[in-house]
């Protein structure tokens, strides 16, 4: 946030142009993404539509047009705004996808996906996690998200041996990148199946593993 806030102040110590409000509608889009993360949305909210107020209708339909739209979804998300957040997934989703920008493709197909779940309504939750792998497969961070997501939404549908299916195949990522704390979660994720399953010996062997 600190470079975020710097990176605004360097752009406005340049002349006035184009350029300069691009830069600054970035830094913008930095700061808010940095107030997301921690846990500022009510704080991010204002800086997006900061940001997009400086954005032509030409330059919406660019790489950053995108990224503070994907931005603006996930805050109007946090802030409970559905109706907003699932409008702002699916436009940012689409410039991606007329740019070209297969991992920004897929992450606003995930972040579709994370609304359904939040209605629970699990089969597009799937989907929408299903079609985010194939726009932009061999991806580890979201490979492993989608795994895991998918894998909760099978638990949720009472699919326990998919579910754990799809479990392992984020724990192997999950051992790949030596993230014990993600080995751990996953693994509990595991162990509350094989419990909804019925399998308690089988929970208690996994929940020791973790």
């Amino acid at each position: 946030l600190e470079f975020a806030r710097a990176a605004e102040d360097y752009a406005r110590s340049k002349p006035p142009s184009n350029e300069q409000t691009v830069a600054i509608a970035t830094a913008y889009w930095l700061q808010a993404e940095a107030l997301t993360r921690l846990n500022q949305a009510i704080k991010a909210d204002p800086i997006i539509q900061r940001a997009l107020g400086l954005i032509s209708e030409e330059g919406l339909e660019t790489k950053l047009g995108a990224d503070l739209i994907l931005a603006r979804g996930r805050t109007a998300r946090i802030l409970n705004d559905y109706g907003l957040a699932l409008a702002s997934f699916h436009q940012a989703h689409d410039i991606y996808a007329k740019l070209g920008v297969s991992r920004s493709q897929a992450i606003s197909l995930q972040n579709i996906g994370s609304i359904y779940n939040d209605a629970k309504d699990y089969e597009r939750v799937l989907n929408f996690y299903g079609r985010a792998s194939k726009t932009h497969p061999d991806d580890t961070a979201l490979d492993l998200a989608s795994y895991n997501n998918r894998a909760n939404a099978l638990r949720e549908l009472g699919r326990h041996t998919e579910s754990i299916e799809f479990y392992q195949e984020a724990l192997q990522i999950a051992e790949n990148i030596e993230s014990n704390i993600l080995k751990s979660r996953i693994l509990s994720n595991i162990a509350e199946t094989q419990i909804s399953a019925g399998d308690y010996i089988q929970a208690l062997n996994t929940s020791n593993e973790s």
